[in-house]
């Protein structure tokens, strides 16, 4: 698409809105806390408010939960919990913006962010994991988002860790040093000081080398099972958590990926850190037409 593009990447904590041009640069980005109880409002004061700088007609809207991408509704957000998902849907923020509205997951618009303008390559098929808020997935196979009537890769919803123990969502994500805080009744917010802390003596630290050894664990298991969903050659790994724990991380899931022995994944798999930040998302859009090959939705006005 050469006219101007709207992205907006609603967050469990953050949307961010941005202009976007076809070589995924990212301008005109306006971010502010997400109001749950009045979040299709919000978004489409941001939309008009974007529109009327840019001369933008059509705007391309990740959301943190399953999207069916041809009725343009929102199905399931669990990092929305105070949001009426019924406002969230591509009939009512166009009615409220007068834009056109493409709706899309969040990760599958990262992911097309990484495979197409960073860290990923899309003649191969580029798998991308996310570790932020939550535990999220997409992929990208020859340039095509793969991707059905519902956005796919639902993966943080799986107990990969035993069935006695929490799905990955809570696991592998923002949600575990939450858990870690309770326990020890005391606020660890960022990977730093959850290191910091696992590196002392005594029962919280051994709950911090706990909570550390679960966020590995939980990175592996959907990397894993990422490469055999969709014979990846490249896996990128983003999201705020992700990008936290760094090269550590990665050396972690490129040695658990080689271990052909116990994760049987018989091919390489080049392991890479997400190179767009929170960008990743806002720059997918761009690339949302070529990697679908349509709006993918309905007439707006029809329900399918």
């Amino acid at each position: 698409m050469s006219s101007p593009l709207i992205a907006v990447d609603i967050g469990g904590t953050t949307v961010r809105v941005g202009a976007v041009s076809p070589d995924g640069t990212v301008t005109d980005i306006h971010r502010e806390p997400v109001n749950p109880l009045s979040c299709r409002d919000q978004v489409a004061r941001l939309l008009r408010g974007a529109a009327t700088r840019s001369g933008a007609e059509r705007a391309v809207i990740g959301v943190p939960g399953r999207v069916h991408h041809v009725r343009g509704e929102v199905g399931r957000a669990r990092n929305l919990p105070g949001t009426p998902l019924d406002t969230l849907s591509a009939l009512s923020l166009r009615r409220e913006s007068g834009l056109e509205i493409t709706l899309a997951g969040d990760t599958e618009l990262a992911a097309l962010g990484e495979t197409y303008f960073g860290a990923g390559e899309s003649t191969v098929t580029t798998a991308y994991l996310t570790l932020s808020t939550g535990v999220g997935a997409a992929a990208v196979s020859g340039g095509t988002l793969l991707a059905g009537l519902q956005s796919g890769f639902q993966i943080g919803f799986l107990p990969l860790l035993g069935t006695d123990r929490p799905m990955v969502d809570v696991l592998g994500s923002g949600q575990r040093l939450h858990l870690l805080s309770r326990e020890i009744r005391r606020e660890v917010r960022t990977v730093v000081e959850l290191e910091d802390l696992a590196r002392g003596e005594g029962p919280a630290a051994a709950a911090a080398r706990s909570a550390r050894a679960d966020l590995s664990a939980a990175a592996i298991a959907c990397a894993v099972l990422l490469c055999h969903s969709t014979s990846a050659e490249v896996l990128v790994i983003g999201g705020g958590l992700g990008r936290a724990l760094g090269a550590p991380l990665l050396e972690e899931v490129s040695a658990a990926l080689a271990d052909e022995a116990t994760h049987h994944v018989g091919w390489p798999v080049s392991v890479r850190g997400a190179a767009l930040g929170d960008d990743a998302g806002l720059a997918g859009a761009a690339a949302w037409f070529k990697a679908t090959g349509s709006p993918l939705h309905l007439p707006v006005t029809s329900k399918g």
